[in-house]
């Protein structure tokens, strides 16, 4: 029987090697990132010393947790690994008791979390495809990200997430291999924008911004930038969202689920960072 245990940075190739074996987008860095970020929350099944399935758990203070990188190696599938996977990071002590625990789901997966508690709470979409430039608003300033901007831009994320997620953003913005922009009006804050490196695309995200202009700035911004290069956008659905990625040339590749659990039932169908003003998520492993 394989042996479960939590992963740390001893564990990153092999890491990596899962993800490109089943096709997912995650880089050297983004395993990085997260064992840093969460180093409890980072749990794997070896079998003869090899990794073939994992699960992640991040915490974002007390008031939310994500569940994430849910990866069973193809022949190692149908053993029960994603079940006790999932249950050691529900199990994690870094989920506060009252915390709402959010995770993007596949087809595939969906029906295990629901035999967890999981609801689906909003449709999450994942766009990709080359970004395609635009006009940018005129009533809107875009400038690339400074690193005198980073703690302002992570104190405008907390407040307008309503989400302490101000380590990742942090975290985002000073990656030398990351892309970020800033938009303001009047010189106040109206959106930022990430782009990072993946391993087959970009990834565009986190994205937030107060209107259609600030967002269709921020994109026009990572357009000019990023022209013709691959990009994923994980989009929670709704009409304005879908215009928006689909005037910037991108369209659905996969569609998913956003799901929460809660130990409270008076939330326990609550959306959590799926609405205004977030346009994309920071990836399926963070929401």
């Amino acid at each position: 029987m394989a042996q479960l245990r939590r992963l740390n940075h001893d564990d990153l190739e092999q890491a990596v090697a899962l993800s490109r074996g089943v096709g997912w987008n995650q880089t050297p860095a983004d395993w990085a990132r997260l064992l840093t970020l969460a180093p409890d929350g980072v749990f794997g099944a070896l079998e003869a010393d090899r990794l073939v399935a994992t699960s992640s758990v991040v915490a974002y203070g007390d008031a939310l947790a994500w569940i994430g990188m849910m990866i069973v190696d193809a022949e190692h599938r149908g053993r029960g690994l994603g079940k006790r996977l999932l249950d050691a990071a529900l199990a994690s002590p870094t989920i506060a008791p009252d915390a709402i625990v959010g995770l993007d789901a596949t087809d595939m997966g969906a029906p295990l979390y629901r035999t967890r508690g999981f609801v689906d709470v909003a449709p999450i979409d994942r766009w990709g495809g080359a970004l395609r430039a635009a006009d940018a608003p005129e009533d809107t300033q875009v400038r690339t990200v400074e690193a005198t901007d980073v703690v302002a831009l992570a104190a405008w994320d907390v407040e307008n997430t309503g989400v302490e997620r101000s380590a990742l953003v942090t975290d985002l913005l000073n990656t030398a291999s990351a892309e970020g922009w800033l938009a303001t009006r009047d010189r106040r804050i109206v959106g930022y924008a990430v782009v990072r490196p993946g391993r087959s695309h970009c990834h565009l995200g986190p994205l937030l911004a107060e209107d259609d202009d600030a967002v269709d700035a921020l994109v026009a911004a990572a357009a000019e930038r990023r022209a013709r290069a691959p990009v994923f956008a994980d989009v929670v659905r709704s009409p304005a969202r879908e215009a928006v990625f689909a005037r910037a040339g991108l369209r659905v590749e996969r569609r998913l689920s956003r799901m929460t659990l809660t130990r409270r039932a008076r939330t326990r169908h609550q959306r959590v960072l799926s609405d205004a003003p977030i346009w994309a998520t920071a990836g399926l492993e963070w929401g």
